[in-house]
Formats: C-alpha cells, structure tokens, sequence
C-alpha cells in the first residue's frame, strides 16, 4: 500500500526531478508544448512513466502504468482530429496525485485507531400524529390500512339507521361526532370520499341467515366521489342464499359545508356505510394535528 502522507509530501519533489531530468537528458520540458514529443515517442514515454510513478510500490505501479498507458492512447486518438494541446502536459501528473485518494477507501481500514476517525450520520423522518405516537417514514404511508392515515381526522363510518329515510338521506352532516371546538370554519371532506357498505331492508347475510344485514362492497362496488362532488353506482346485493336484488345509490357531497345528500332507487337502503377524511387546504386545524420530524442517528466508523 502506498505512503499517502509521503505521496503528499514528496510529489511535488518527484514531478520538479522528472522535469530537470528531461531537460538536462533530452532537452524537453514535461509541461507545456513539449508533451507532443514526449506522448508520441514510445521510449520518452516510458522514461516518463517511470519517474512518475516512483512513490508507488508494484501493485499500485502497475496499476497507474495502464491508467497512463490508456491515458496517453485516448490524447492520441483524440490529436488524429487535431493537434495535441499544451494542457494535456498537465493529465498525467493529475492521474498520479489523485492516485493517492483513488486508494483512500483501502487505506482508513489499515489504520488501527482506539477511538472512532469518523461518524455517519442520517435522519430518520417520522409524523407525530394526534395520538402523540411516532410514524416513521415512510413505513406509516406504505404500510398504513386505509382509514388510519396519521393527521387526518376521519369521518364517522356508519351513520346510523335513524339517517336513513324511506331510502333517502337529506343534507346529513357528515361532520357529526367532531366536536365544533376542534374543527375551523375551513376544514372541508376529503376529495377521496367514499361509500363501502350499506344495509337494505332485504339485504341477506349468507353466513349468519340475518336479514337487513350489512353488506360489505368488493373494490369494484366501491362508490367514489367524482370530481364533481357526485355519487353514483349500482350495486347487486343477496336478498337470500340463491336470489340477488339490485339497487341504483345516487348522490353527491357538499365539501364545504360537510353535507351528505344520498337516494337509493329502491327506496330499501336502511344504513350507510362511509369512508372519509376531514382535511384542508388552508393548513387550519386539521393538518396542523400531525408534523414531521426527523430523529438524528450516527454510526461511528
């Protein structure tokens, strides 16, 4: 392994000999113009190399041989367009001292210390949520079921049978069971509202022979919100073990005010089942129940 210290101390010493010595022996200078002679005469360029790479033991040598054997091919390859330039002196000295730092990451594990040369350090991000517990990222978004996504408040999921009447909802506020004193005047649904399940007067449950059950919608019954605030979807439910009904859910949510209007064709649906979130744009009381942090960890190398 190379000396680094000696390579730092002494390259300056090498590179002013090698240029006496090419001055005195053959009358060229190693920067400047006279690299031209130098590059393209094989045997000046040996002479070159070797007192270039004098510091170096034979590994490293052979290894910065090549580098300035591949080296000097490319300034010739590149010159066949043109002419080689007086800055290209300069490449082969760089090569050499950078060198020194290329073999850096070999040399700090042979150094034996008693104490830590360095720390690494990283931050882990995280959310505070409202409960005061950490959710690390980003863990607490990939891995989060849907329906616990940290600083939103949810939206009561069913609504009671006593919303329902005659199959109708009529401006049902979906902001019920969020207490006035924790919400602003700006908090407005979530864009990604949804209906997941309902009860019809003849909905059937296979498993329990319970009728008026719930029913639980597949991803594909899902009725979403569109851009445009409405709901709408038709939705097939067992009435029995063998026998099917289907029924028509139209509506739409005021987002602002937090209004949930909702008519089921059928006239049958006796309970609804929701998914929302309360959250804003304004960056008022409902995003401001969750914040990011990052804890400082460090690694002693």
């Amino acid at each position: 392994m190379i000396n680094i210290s000696k390579m730092s101390d002494e390259f300056s010493s090498v590179f002013n000999e090698t240029d006496e010595m090419f001055r005195n022996s053959y009358n060229q200078g190693i920067v400047g113009n006279d690299i031209v002679n130098i590059l393209t005469d094989r045997s000046l360029f040996e002479a070159y190399k070797e007192q270039l790479d004098s510091l170096f033991d034979a590994n490293d040598r052979e290894a910065v041989s090549a580098m300035m054997d591949n080296t000097r091919s490319d300034i010739l390859t590149e010159a066949s367009m043109g002419t080689i330039q007086p800055f290209a002196s300069l490449t082969m000295p760089i090569l050499v001292k950078l060198w020194a730092r290329l073999t850096l990451t070999e040399a700090i594990p042979t150094e034996p210390v008693s104490t830590p040369a360095f720390t690494v350090s990283w931050i882990k991000p995280f959310i505070l949520g409202h409960d005061g517990n950490k959710y690390y990222l980003p863990d607490s978004i990939n891995e989060m079921p849907v329906g616990e996504l940290t600083g939103m408040r949810q939206l009561k999921e069913e609504l009671g049978e006593d919303v329902v009447k005659e199959g109708k909802i009529i401006k049902y506020d979906l902001f019920t069971g969020i207490p006035s004193a924790k919400r602003s005047m700006s908090d407005n649904i979530d864009r990604k509202f949804a209906i997941i399940g309902a009860k019809w007067a003849d909905s059937f449950d296979t498993d329990t022979q319970e009728t008026g059950a719930w029913v639980n919608f597949t991803n594909s019954d899902i009725i979403k919100m569109d851009t445009s605030f409405n709901l709408h979807g038709d939705i097939t439910y067992p009435t029995s073990a063998t026998t099917v009904a289907t029924d028509t859910l139209i509506g739409s949510v005021d987002v602002e005010k937090g209004y949930l209007t909702l008519v089921s064709v059928s006239g049958k649906l006796k309970d609804l089942k929701i998914r929302g979130f309360v959250s804003s744009e304004q960056h008022t009381w409902a995003t401001q129940g969750a914040h990011c942090f990052g804890e400082i960890y460090s690694l002693a190398a």
